[in-house]
Formats: C-alpha cells, structure tokens, sequence
C-alpha cells in the first residue's frame, strides 16, 4: 500500500462497516442486490452477493475494526461461518493489541 492512500482512508459510518464499528453487532447480508443497506449498489464487484461483517474487539471488548467478507453465491454464510469469522477476528484483536499497541491482555 502507498503510505498515502494509508493515512488518507477513512470508513465512513453510514457503512455496513461503518455500521458494525459502531455497534459491535455482527451484519450479515444473503442477498446484496436486494438489502436495503447497499442503496444505491455495492461497491464490490458484480459477483459479489453475500456479505458476512464481523467486529474486531480489543480483548477489553472496544470495537476497534470491522472484518468484511463476501461470497459470489446468494445466501452463503451461515452460523459456522460467523462463528469462525468472528474467531479470527478475535485473533486480529489480540495481534493489534500486543503489536501496535504494546497491550497485554
């Protein structure tokens, strides 16, 4: 990544990201072309058509980041998935606590 395109982003909060930051519930969409919260249209690309977005916590329980993952196929996660996702997003949570913040859990 170029450092500037880096230090340039930003999540807005009316996402579906923005959205799981923001509340720490996990979103999860079977459908994108019909759910209401991708109006106007996704941004991914045209095989995209499910979306599982999991929050990544600090182990304090702060959300911190948000884990998005989609699937060509309609309606492809499932609870598994979920509980998968959020278990490495939990890893994630862990990493960024003891590396880029120097915290112990």
């Amino acid at each position: 990544f170029r450092q500037e395109a880096v230090d340039n982003a930003r999540l807005p909060l009316t996402s579906i990201a923005g959205n799981v930051l923001q509340t720490g519930a996990t979103y999860t969409s079977a459908d994108v072309e019909g759910d209401k919260s991708f109006f106007p249209k996704p941004r991914s690309g045209p095989g995209y058509r499910s979306l599982l977005a999991v929050p990544v916590k600090t182990p304090y329980g702060r959300p911190i980041a948000t884990l998005c993952v989609d699937a060509e196929a309609q309606g492809y996660f499932d609870s598994d998935h979920e509980f998968f996702a959020g278990c490495f997003a939990d890893l994630v949570a862990l990493l960024v606590a003891q590396v880029v913040i120097g915290d112990e859990p």
